[in-house]
């Protein structure tokens, strides 16, 4: 088994997490592709959540060969 993973502990995963993020955004840049909010976290791991709608890339493909990228470059 791969070492290298993205476990569950590393991804934001519910709705609230999501929420709390949008709702409490104390960091926030952006460029012409990218939209990056961030909170502060009291654990001591980074957590990654992403969200790409299909209004911005409509094929499938093109939207999970997005989130590998950013995946492997969160690790």
């Amino acid at each position: 088994m791969a070492t290298n993973g993205f476990s569950k502990r590393l991804r934001l995963l519910s709705a609230a997490e999501y929420g709390a993020v949008f709702d409490n955004v104390q960091l926030k840049t952006s460029c012409h592709q990218f939209l990056v909010l961030a909170i502060r976290n009291h654990d001591s791991r980074s957590r990654l959540g992403m969200v790409i709608a299909k209004k911005h890339v409509s094929n499938a493909v093109q939207r999970n060969r997005i989130k590998r990228q950013i995946r492997e470059s969160f690790r």
